[in-house]
């Protein structure tokens, strides 16, 4: 992938966050953020969070509803973390507690974590999996993620061959398979999971 295919993804997503566009990219890795302002909390993001020690980014999406547990647990500054979007209480959720985040988070959401000293790419999902998706297309080349289908199919070579069995559970109605979706190389990350890629990899 290059910055070209990044923005081709970003366009692709206009009309879920059409309000503020944001991109990162750094050593043949690249995260993007659009934003859709649903609560207060959203205007606060940066779009692509950075720790302050510099070995995480986060882009991430969706509504945290444990903010004042998280406070607590995290020994945050109440004062200063009401000035928080949701997307920087994923990154400390991630801080604190790595791939078990997911767990400690209440909420709509999901996010992308790169760990720039371990060389790794995070997706989590949460729990309940209501409204927020997460997708992505994995080859020996790279691995890429959207909120949105639309997004990986902007990316030339990845392929859109139909997957004929998802098909035809979804006309009769047979919605257990959690992982899969209508193209057979293009897979969706269940609720409750964490998935851990590192660079270099398969």
């Amino acid at each position: 992938l290059n910055p070209h295919h990044i923005k081709r993804m970003s366009a692709a997503l206009k009309a879920h966050g059409p309000e503020r566009e944001k991109h990162w990219s750094r050593d043949g890795v690249m995260l993007g953020h659009r934003l859709m302002a649903f609560t207060p909390e959203d205007r606060f993001g940066a779009g692509i969070e950075h720790s302050e020690n510099g070995r995480y980014v986060l882009t991430g999406e969706g509504r945290i509803d444990n903010r004042p547990e998280l406070i607590e647990e995290l020994g945050l500054d109440k004062r200063q973390a009401a000035l928080w979007s949701d997307s920087r209480f994923m990154l400390q959720a991630f801080e604190k507690w790595g791939e078990q985040a997911g767990s400690h988070l209440y909420g709509d959401f999901c996010f992308a974590v790169w760990d720039k000293e371990a060389r790794s790419l995070h997706l989590v999902r949460d729990p309940l999996g209501y409204h927020s998706s997460l997708f992505y297309y994995q080859c020996d080349q790279f691995i890429a993620f959207s909120t949105a289908i639309k997004g990986l199919l902007a990316v030339p070579g990845i392929p859109r061959a139909l997957n004929e069995e998802k098909l035809a559970d979804f006309l009769i109605l047979n919605h257990n398979d959690h992982c899969t979706t209508h193209y057979q190389d293009i897979y969706r990350l269940p609720p409750a999971h964490h998935l851990r890629c590192e660079q270099g990899v398969s």
